[in-house]
């Protein structure tokens, strides 16, 4: 297990613990953890992002704070050698939450986070309730468990929109875009302008953003694979077709 891995063995645990205090309609996976631990990306990620709606700030503060304190949790990543530490409650607003702390494993120290956003107040549009890959769960030896998450189709859109609303780029999402292009045709749900943003979001990013941004979390062997300038080229070309194609008529 390197680094990287351990990260997400303290994500697959954490999911397990704080499965049991979720209530329904409450909180949904999303981002790059969903698309990994659910829809089958190579990408590892750093940080875990949810959507949280109707649950008070002060119980979701009480509930994540009690998992990540709790011995249950801490023993079993002990047990693989992972530790935690520094875990800050960085920012408790109404419409965000995030926690900061670190991953600490052989002699590798990784920085992380949990985040919550609250931006959404009507139901989680495209969350479904489902087991983590079994051969994640089999490669981390973590029992199968349910968790809150969001579809192929619903993460479609939301990288979309991630890509056209950030005020620093990410390769990443140009990757995630690419690994769901089978479902591209979600995005002609989305607005001609949040759309044409995201095109033009894309064609600010570089392969040195991809190399510096996605390979160092790909598996060694898929690392080779993509970091090379003629697959980023064939990403992004892929990319940015399927957005244009997304987009709807103008009006006259």
């Amino acid at each position: 297990m390197n680094q990287r891995e351990a990260v997400e063995r303290f994500h697959l645990t954490f999911l397990r613990h704080f499965s049991a205090v979720v209530s329904p309609g409450t909180v949904s996976l999303k981002g790059g953890v969903n698309l990994r631990l659910y829809h089958n990306s190579s990408r590892l990620s750093e940080d875990m992002d949810f959507d949280a709606r109707v649950v008070a700030v002060d119980t979701l503060k009480k509930n994540v704070k009690k998992v990540l304190g709790s011995k249950p949790l801490l023993t079993e990543l002990a047990a693989v050698g992972i530790t935690l530490s520094e875990i800050k409650p960085s920012k408790q607003t109404q419409t965000t939450q995030r926690w900061k702390f670190h991953v600490l494993f052989d002699v590798n120290d990784v920085p992380s986070r949990l985040e919550f956003s609250r931006r959404q107040e009507e139901p989680f549009v495209g969350c479904v309730i489902g087991v983590p890959a079994t051969a994640l769960l089999a490669l981390h030896q973590v029992q199968p468990f349910v968790f809150p998450h969001y579809t192929t189709t619903a993460s479609y859109r939301q990288k979309v929109i991630a890509l056209a609303l950030r005020t620093q780029v990410q390769s990443r999402d140009v990757f995630d875009l690419h690994h769901l292009a089978a479902f591209a045709d979600a995005g002609k749900s989305l607005s001609r302008e949040m759309t044409e943003k995201a095109i033009g979001q894309l064609r600010a990013i570089t392969f040195e953003d991809f190399m510096g941004q996605v390979i160092p979390f790909l598996p060694v062997d898929l690392a080779a694979y993509y970091g090379t300038e003629a697959l980023w080229k064939t990403i992004s070309d892929t990319v940015h077709a399927n957005l244009v194609t997304a987009l709807p008529e103008e009006d006259t």
